[in-house]
C-alpha cells in the first residue's frame, strides 16, 4: 500500500484496532514565534512519532493530518499505550529549537472503525479525537475500552514526562478529570 506522499505503507490493521491521535499544544503560538523554528520542530516531531509508532507495531496514517497532528493505528491496545508513553518520554528528552518547546496531548480509543478507500472513519476515530482534545501537553488520555484491553500495568504510568489517564467513557458519558 502507498501513502499520500508516495511512500510504501504497511497494510492497515482491520477489525478491532486502537487509534492514537496526537496534537501539539499551542502550536499556533509556536508558528507565530518563528516559521523556521516551528517547521523544524514539527518535522522533528513527525519523525519521532513515526519511528516510535513503527517500533511499537503501529502504522502512521497521517503525519500532520490536521495542522501538526499525527494519526496512527495499532492492532493491540497495549502497543498503542506503550507507544504513546514512549512518544511523551521522547518528546521530553528531545532537544528542540530554542523558540520551539513542544508539548503534545494524545488520545487513544479502541473499536471497530468504518474503512473506506484505505482510510478509517466514523465514531471510533472521532472518540480518539475527542479524548485528545480533552488533554493537555504531556498527557495520554485512554478510553475505558482501551484501558481494559491494554491492562492495568499499561495505563497506570505517571512520570514527569508522561501521564496516562484512563477510564474515560464514551462521549455520551460524563467526562473524568485527569491530573
Amino acid at each position: 500500500m502507498v501513502d499520500a506522499s508516495g511512500r510504501e505503507r504497511a497494510a492497515l490493521p482491520s477489525g478491532t484496532v486502537t487509534f492514537l491521535l496526537s496534537d501539539a499544544e499551542a502550536s499556533s503560538v509556536l508558528w507565530r514565534r518563528g516559521l523556521q523554528a516551528a517547521d523544524e520542530a514539527f518535522a522533528q516531531l513527525g519523525i519521532l512519532v513515526a519511528r516510535v509508532a513503527d517500533r511499537s507495531g503501529g502504522v502512521l496514517l497521517k503525519a500532520r493530518g490536521e495542522g501538526d497532528s499525527q494519526f496512527a493505528v495499532f492492532d493491540r491496545a497495549s502497543a498503542a499505550v506503550a507507544s504513546a508513553v514512549e512518544i511523551q518520554r521522547a518528546i521530553a528528552a528531545a532537544t528542540w529549537p530554542l523558540e520551539a518547546s513542544i508539548a503534545v496531548r494524545i488520545g487513544l480509543h479502541t473499536g471497530e472503525p468504518l474503512v473506506r478507500d484505505g482510510d478509517y472513519f466514523g465514531p471510533v476515530v472521532n472518540e480518539a479525537a475527542r479524548l485528545r482534545s480533552l488533554g493537555h501537553g504531556g498527557q495520554v488520555l485512554a478510553s475505558l475500552v482501551t484501558a481494559l484491553l491494554a491492562g492495568p500495568a499499561s495505563t497506570t504510568t505517571s512520570t514527569s514526562s508522561a501521564s496516562v489517564c484512563s477510564g474515560f467513557e464514551t462521549s455520551a458519558s460524563p467526562r473524568k478529570s485527569c491530573r
